[in-house]
């Protein structure tokens, strides 16, 4: 009756055994690097496993908008036809929705296309750090108009596809996404071309080392000159195709739940050896006692015990995603839990230091917010609980784990969980946890 509405909440509680093999959705960030690049080489590119996030969907509606032709097959594979510099359009409005790689990336190749494009999205990402980046292109020579408050969304960027600039000077401190957006340039920038930047490895540089490795994997070569320049030495894509490997971050919600509960999760195509930053979260975990198997080409998690989260103090700066997953684990410890290198999370879907504070005080555990770090105190949280989810996907997830330590938890407007991860509330059900939907 009601497959085509979206349930305003959900509830859930746990089994007394986790056990299942859980096929998470392909990496956003991978997916998104390589949306755009596939559509800077004139030869078909095809993507294997890519994301079906909200985020991603952003990506395949610019580039239709852009008359580049994207096949879809029901195998998650996509091939893209034709290339963004032999677009000829006016002027095509996109709609960015949440995206905050789409705002970035989008922003960055604009300026290069033949037409003029205007970017808008919700009210949130339009808190989202973008100015330095509208800066750097601004200065090199780009034509940006904005529409409403300078240095915000929306804007109108208007391309010129002969702009040659000379150089980028990038101030990374507020988010190193950014360089990334600059980095994914390379295929149309001229060998020996320069980005200068500020401030770079303060915040999530893991994501810059990812785009690097893509990069280069594709065949395009950034070389660090000196630790505030980057020099473009190969500038040709060689390969025409690649295959995404599973998300690291919907990863972080499985290695929660499996270190809470006595579990056997298996998690294919994820390696312990990956690209993507939030790997490094397998280290805490491995610590506390989760025994963490590579087998081939997947990650076996093993507990025969139940609860196994310690106390910790964890530096987020490199893997501000994960964040969310922690600070729920917290209220599984028996001592104090300290999140620190939090500088990114007020500019997320929500501000997310606010959510999690608010959340976790309305269920009776003590936080401390301090200088961008988080101090969470152990505490008796009532069996049944309701969690608002500010519009964000990663409250809604990670709040889930709770349902490893009360009774049941109910998730209000579930579905938000599709910006990242369509399938999660069914895979929770495929291991054992039991689900009713709530219908308005």
């Amino acid at each position: 009756m009601h497959s085509s509405s979206k349930p305003s909440s959900l509830t859930l509680s746990r089994p007394d055994f986790l056990e299942g093999k859980i096929t998470l959705p392909g990496s956003k960030s991978e997916t998104n690097r390589l949306l755009l690049l596939g559509a800077l080489t004139r030869r078909p590119f095809r993507i294997y496993n890519y994301s079906l996030s909200d985020d991603s969907n952003v990506f395949f509606n610019f580039l239709e908008k852009l008359q580049v032709k994207v096949e879809k097959t029901s195998e998650n594979t996509c091939t893209i036809y034709g290339c963004l510099l032999d677009s000829h359009f006016r002027e095509v409005e996109i709609y960015l929705q949440e995206a905050g790689t789409g705002l970035r990336f989008l922003t960055a190749i604009a300026p290069f296309l033949d037409g003029t494009i205007l970017l808008r999205g919700s009210s949130q990402l339009a808190r989202r750090p973008i100015q330095p980046l509208l800066q750097t292109l601004i200065e090199a020579g780009a034509q940006i108009e904005f529409i409403e408050k300078e240095g915000t969304l929306p804007y109108k960027i208007i391309g010129n596809r002969k702009w040659q600039p000379c150089n980028f000077k990038l101030d990374t401190t507020l988010s190193s996404q950014l360089l990334s957006a600059l980095l994914l340039l390379g295929p149309i920038l001229p060998i020996g071309f320069r980005i200068f930047t500020k401030g770079l490895k303060e915040v999530s540089g893991a994501y810059v080392q990812l785009t690097l490795d893509i990069l280069k994997d594709l065949g395009i070569i950034w070389k660090l000159i000196n630790p505030n320049c980057l020099e473009l030495q190969q500038n040709e894509i060689l390969r025409n195709e690649y295959y995404v490997e599973n998300d690291w971050t919907a990863a972080s919600y499985w290695l929660g739940l499996s270190a809470t509960l006595p579990s056997k999760i298996i998690l294919p195509n994820l390696t312990l050896s990956s690209k993507q930053g939030d790997a490094l979260q397998v280290h805490y975990f491995s610590k506390w006692g989760l025994e963490i198997i590579e087998g081939q080409n997947e990650i076996i998690l093993k507990n025969n015990i139940g609860n196994l989260v310690n106390a910790f103090e964890i530096d987020f700066s490199q893997m501000p995603d994960i964040a969310q997953t922690f600070a729920v684990l917290a209220c599984f410890a028996k001592k104090k839990c300290r999140l620190t290198g939090l500088q990114s999370l007020p500019y997320k879907e929500t501000n997310r230091i606010q959510a999690i504070v608010q959340e976790l005080t309305r269920l009776g555990v003590e936080v401390q917010l301090k200088n961008n770090s988080l101090d969470i105190y152990p505490a008796s949280i009532t069996n049944e609980v309701r969690i608002q989810t500010y519009n964000d996907h990663r409250m809604a997830m990670s709040f889930a784990l709770l349902a490893n330590l009360v009774e049941s938890v109910t998730i209000i407007d579930p579905m938000v969980v599709t910006k990242s991860y369509p399938n999660f509330w069914n895979d929770l059900e495929k291991v054992g946890y039991a689900i009713t939907r709530h219908f308005d």
